[in-house]
């Protein structure tokens, strides 16, 4: 995941790694998005979140 969000132009601002926890943040990308993403237990669960800006028309 931090290899392809690095080739997509995302800067990585946080990154540890614990034998059962990962953790990521990064932001950028040609839309400016952040990106956090966790990994916890043994490896078999993801979880990840990203802010975006709204996408409804400024009078909605």
């Amino acid at each position: 995941m931090r290899k392809k969000l690095e080739a997509e132009g995302y800067k990585i601002n946080g990154y540890r790694e614990k034998p059962s926890q990962v953790l990521m943040d990064a932001k950028g990308g040609s839309d400016n998005l952040f990106v956090s993403v966790e990994t916890y237990g043994r490896g078999n669960a993801l979880v990840f979140s990203m802010e975006t800006p709204c996408f409804l028309p400024p009078p909605a």
